[in-house]
């Protein structure tokens, strides 16, 4: 471990104000940069951070702590949000899995709290964007492709209450019903889709 024993608290800059961004942890020999694992509360307070550093940079595994009471822990690569990781924010929302520069991008899990819909699949810039399933408050599913947070593409299903509808979106609302079919074996009904 880079400094091992070596544990410092000095102040790393103070403002007009008198405040102080202050950093307690390993650092590079003889130097006061932040290196191995340590823990800085920035001057306005609203984050601290708490993990792995290389010189003087957030890079590694971590925790950034907001004031508002979020939280992020996971990956960070020269500094920034990037890779694996786990947001929180204390109305219970939640959200697991990649991200890049702070934004969720890749695989991940999103859950929006108590009563709130759940999507697991890929984001782009903190949208839902490609494959996944969103489950609605209310447990109606959809499953298929998303664009810029909208359902679209074809041969998406979309699950409500007892019937699975197979669906044509375009651009978000529904355009075409190819197939409704109630899970009663022996009948199938065709019938408007609404989108929701």
């Amino acid at each position: 471990m880079f400094g091992e024993g070596c544990v410092v608290f000095a102040a790393m800059a103070t403002a007009a104000d008198g405040r102080s961004d202050f950093y307690t942890g390993d650092k590079l020999p003889q130097t006061s940069i932040p290196h191995g694992t340590g823990t800085y509360v920035y001057r306005n307070k609203y984050f601290t951070y708490s993990g792995e550093w290389v010189n003087g940079v957030k890079h590694g595994h971590g925790t950034l702590t907001m004031g508002d009471g979020s939280t992020y822990e996971g990956d960070f690569v020269d500094g920034e949000i990037t890779g694996q990781g786990l947001r929180t924010w204390p109305d219970g929302r939640s959200y697991a899995g990649q991200f890049n520069r702070g934004e969720f991008c890749g695989q991940g899990i999103y859950r929006g709290g108590p009563g709130g819909e759940t999507y697991e699949g890929e984001f782009l810039d903190n949208k839902r964007h490609g494959e996944g399933e969103l489950v609605h408050r209310n447990g109606d599913v959809y499953r298929g492709h998303f664009d810029g947070h909208k359902k679209q593409g074809t041969g998406a299903t979309y699950v409500c209450a007892s019937r699975v509808r197979r669906c044509v979106f375009v651009c978000g609302p529904l355009l075409v019903l190819l197939l409704v079919a109630v899970l009663d074996w022996r009948r199938c009904v065709l019938s408007d889709c609404v989108g929701r």
